[in-house]
């Protein structure tokens, strides 16, 4: 009988090493993929933001039903034990039939990690601080965005005027506020679209300086010196 040589293994993959072949035991390699754990995403976060963006953008739309009986009893409740089970009869039953449709809403707020809060902190008394403010177009149709009006005698004011979005654009509104007296002020700005109205909150204080100066004002005016030669003012 002839030896016959063993043939190599054809299309099998050689074995490699046990130990090169061994899993990495590296926490780093597996990072990207633990999730957070609830309770690390705190409301107002910017993880929370994003997460609650992220949610809004890929919600479908549902529609549920339900009907709630609604028991008419046959008297009142006796004054020594109002906790009796009363007599109640099928033919005094009233059906309540409820409606919930949900729909995704068509304005998505993208600043202020999605809170509709915007806080303008303390401010000094005749000074003027400019935030921003912006939200995104996330249906399938352009819309046409408006706002509500402000108190014309009150610190807040809306800088830019409202503009149409269309499907995925944003919209920033710039506004202002510039306090007169020394206390907090509150007030509601509502950007409005055929089918939604989304409602900010516009807060902020007033406060008065501790430090003055003097001269007053936020330029101080060396005039002309020449060249090599040097100047001076007093601030107080």
């Amino acid at each position: 009988m002839n030896n016959i040589p063993p043939e190599p293994n054809k299309g099998k993959r050689p074995l490699g090493n046990a130990k090169n072949s061994k899993v990495s035991e590296n926490p780093n390699t597996n990072k990207w993929t633990k999730l957070p754990d609830p309770d690390d995403i705190k409301p107002g976060s910017e993880l929370y933001g994003k997460a609650r963006a992220f949610l809004l953008k890929s919600f479908t739309q549902s529609y549920r039903e339900y009907t709630v009986p609604c028991f008419v009893s046959d008297g009142d409740p006796t004054e020594t034990d109002s906790q009796v089970q009363l007599a109640w009869s099928p033919t005094n039953t009233l059906y309540l039939k409820l409606e919930c449709p949900a729909v995704q809403p068509p304005l998505l707020v993208t600043s202020s990690n999605g809170y509709n809060i915007l806080d303008f902190n303390q401010v000094f008394v005749g000074n003027k601080v400019i935030k921003r403010f912006t939200v995104q177009n996330i249906s399938m149709e352009p819309l046409d965005l408006r706002s509500s009006l402000l108190d014309i005698h009150g610190p807040f004011s809306l800088v830019n005027a409202m503009r149409g979005v269309g499907p995925g654009e944003k919209h920033t509104l710039v506004l202002a506020f510039s306090p007169t007296l020394e206390k907090k002020y509150c007030e509601k700005l509502e950007v409005q679209t055929p089918k939604m109205v989304l409602e900010i909150s516009l807060e902020g204080e007033g406060v008065l300086p501790d430090v003055t100066l003097s001269p007053t004002g936020d330029l101080l005016d060396f005039g002309y010196v020449l060249e090599k030669e040097i100047t001076s003012q007093h601030v107080q």
